[in-house]
């Protein structure tokens, strides 16, 4: 609190002068101003506020921030070569990676993975699951049974097993007693254009595996115990030809859809000009039955480079999907519907370009929760080679997708696709990839509403509650350990430094304890 007998030092007209605190608004200009506001949760004395979508007034602060391996770090020299996915369990705390050793004859091997609160990674020993060469890496979690579930292939069969979690040393159980064949013996080719999926419906507590064979796309609804999988009866989603492109074995994207409570898939249709296309499942028991297909967009009509990626985002409940459209040379985002019930189908906005004038190879989506989606790719237009991989933070607004940050992430060309998964006992936002024959993994400094910084909290406000806002203008208080005169910018925390940043310069700090608001920009 300033007391009137506080002086502070003002330039009156070219003359310097000393006034008491309560003159000191005579000296701020008729700009400044309050603002009542409602909380969207807790905001404590002195907080940094941002303005929320829905108009309210919500605690600045970072999806993750301040921590180890903000950009990517070699982990381990395993092997690994192009093929690989990871999964989380939040019964574990743990990452399992699933990968091709390239040093052991290109069999299917995975490993457990933590991150610990300080983002430093830790790696298990490995577990072989199958010893011939693998042309698929797809593992998922069951949820209802605790498992992870794989799908690789061994003498050109696609293959599934089940794998357990040992937290004491971080060691897996299952694999090769637990496998279940889904083709017939040699009937999985190994041409460049298989492709495999998992994807898990906790509606029906079904694992789907989809998968290109003989130029359809097929799916198989998988029921998962604690040591067995059970197979439902194959049947065509796509029955007159499969992707178009398939790099890695990604050629299949599918999500589960928590709001319409379907699976959306989409892959590039080499029977209709290699446009993105996607459909709707929906899982009854060990069948599925399958909606119209949806054109994504007609204007991307080559199959080089795709790098397809999906998400669903829990907030606004929309599809998110990211691709490389070679005929626009673009990274574009595009914003889908999912409806349900009788109509089963995916409507879809328009482009949204993310990567204007070149390639955006190895994109990844992933949904941080709150409205936030993490995105990654191999930037094609930094050919300075200085910032080749980026990472970002995007919101859906609508059809609309708004990127609010993206930053370097790697410096040269990766090896195969990038990851991002969130937990570990740290409970980080973790990506992961290979470069050579080492996975690497970072926990990037990621924001969340610096950008919409407002004004500060002079007082308390609980949830939900109406409070006042300081806006430009006006004298926060509650602040700590400021220096006196000194100019301050907002962090992506919340926090204030004297270093410049890419967020609100607020203002110069009168005392220990206040700061002037003389800008949100």
């Amino acid at each position: 609190t300033i007391a009137d007998t506080d002086g502070f030092v003002v330039n009156d007209g070219g003359t310097m002068k000393t006034i008491p605190a309560s003159d000191i608004s005579t000296y701020i200009g008729s700009g400044g101003g309050t603002v009542d506001l409602v909380a969207d949760g807790s905001i404590s004395a002195g907080d940094k506020v941002a303005i929320t979508s829905a108009g309210k007034a919500k605690t600045v602060a970072a999806l993750q921030t301040g921590v180890n391996n903000t950009t990517f770090t070699a982990i381990q020299n395993n092997g690994i070569n192009n093929y690989m996915d990871l999964a989380y369990s939040p019964d574990d705390d743990r990452f399992v990676l699933l990968f091709k050793d390239g040093g052991n004859g290109g069999a299917t091997t995975a490993q457990v993975i933590d991150i610990d609160s300080n983002g430093d990674f830790s790696i298990g020993s490995e577990l072989v699951i199958e010893s011939a060469s693998t042309t698929v890496c797809e593992i998922e979690y069951d949820t209802n049974v605790n498992r992870f579930v794989t799908l690789h292939t061994g003498n050109n069969t696609l293959r599934s097993v089940i794998l357990t979690v040992d937290t004491s040393d971080n060691s897996l159980g299952g694999g090769a007693s637990t496998e279940a064949t889904l083709t017939g013996s040699g009937a999985f080719g190994n041409d460049s254009y298989m492709s495999a999926e998992l994807v898990f419906d906790p509606d029906n507590n079904k694992m789907f595996a989809i998968y290109s064979q003989d130029d359809e796309i097929v799916g198989r609804v998988m029921t998962i115990s604690a040591s067995s999988i059970s197979l439902g009866t194959a049947a065509d989603i796509h029955g007159t030809a499969g992707p178009s492109w398939a790099n890695f074995s990604k050629g299949l994207k599918a999500v589960y859809d928590t709001a319409a409570d379907r699976i959306v898939l989409c892959w590039v249709d080499s029977s209709n000009s290699n446009k993105r296309t996607s459909v709707v499942i929906t899982i009854s028991g060990t069948s599925f039955s399958v909606g119209s297909e949806v054109v994504i967009t007609d204007t991307a009509t080559s199959d080089s480079n795709a790098y397809l990626a999906l998400a669903f985002d829990a907030t606004s409940g929309k599809i998110v999907f990211f691709h490389y459209n070679g005929s626009t040379v673009d990274g574009e985002v595009y914003i889908g519907t999912c409806t349900g019930s009788s109509t089963n189908t995916c409507s879809w906005g328009s482009a949204n370009v993310l990567v204007d004038g070149d390639g955006s190879y190895h994109n990844v989506l992933f949904d941080a929760g709150n409205g936030n989606i993490v995105y990654a790719m191999e930037d094609r237009t930094k050919t300075n080679g200085t910032n080749l991989v980026q990472v970002g933070v995007g919101y859906v607004s609508g059809t609309s997708f708004v990127s609010k940050y993206q930053a370097k992430l790697y410096t040269t060309y990766i090896d195969a696709p990038i990851q991002i998964v969130s937990g570990g006992t740290g409970n980080k936002i973790a990506l992961f990839t290979e470069d050579g024959t080492s996975i690497y993994g970072a926990a990037p400094d990621l924001p969340d509403n610096a950008g919409a910084f407002i004004g500060i909290a002079n007082s308390a406000i609980s949830d939900t509650a109406t409070g006042t806002i300081q806006l430009h203008g006006t004298i926060a208080t509650n602040q700590s350990s400021l220096s006196t005169g000194s100019l301050y910018y907002l962090t992506s925390s919340g926090g204030l430094s004297t270093t410049a940043t890419s967020y609100a310069k607020i203002g110069h700090a009168l005392s220990s304890t206040t700061l002037l608001i003389q800008g949100t920009l």
